[in-house]
């Protein structure tokens, strides 16, 4: 009785988890003027526009900097901060492909100019990223 309990219990907890888009990168923000708009509900729609502009009149809000790791990950990522930040779609976007390095300490070693010393060994792989700059508008 008491497993059937538990399946019950991990059935209905299982039913009322959400499926959200996760990415990993960075991306930021930054809004015209400070003017800061209620943020749009994840199941609304978004328009990305990676080529020409909309038909509706509109006025920029902000604008979108930064990267993701994976290619796959810039579509989701960009719909995340613009319904974040109120817009309604995403023009002028812009994608290029770059490197970031990122300092990792892989190690310790002891000096051998000061006896007894140690030292961190870092080193500086080079990650591949995708660099995003893209504009967030609300339609009039």
């Amino acid at each position: 009785m008491r497993n059937i309990l538990l399946l019950v219990v991990a059935i209905i907890f299982c039913g009322c988890m959400t499926t959200q888009a996760t990415w990993q990168g960075r991306l930021d923000f930054k809004g015209v003027d400070n003017v800061v708009f209620p943020a749009r509900p994840p199941e609304s729609s978004l328009r990305l526009f990676f080529q020409g502009e909309p038909e509706k009149k509109y006025s920029v809000i902000g604008e979108i900097k930064g990267f993701v790791y994976n290619n796959d990950d810039i579509t989701p990522a960009l719909e995340e901060k613009a319904k974040s930040a109120g817009g309604d779609a995403v023009i002028q976007i812009q994608v290029s492909e770059g490197f970031l390095e990122e300092a990792k300490t892989i190690g310790l070693e002891k000096s051998s100019v000061n006896q007894g010393e140690v030292t961190p060994v870092i080193r500086l792989p080079s990650v591949k990223v995708f660099n995003i700059r893209a504009k967030v508008v609300r339609f009039e």
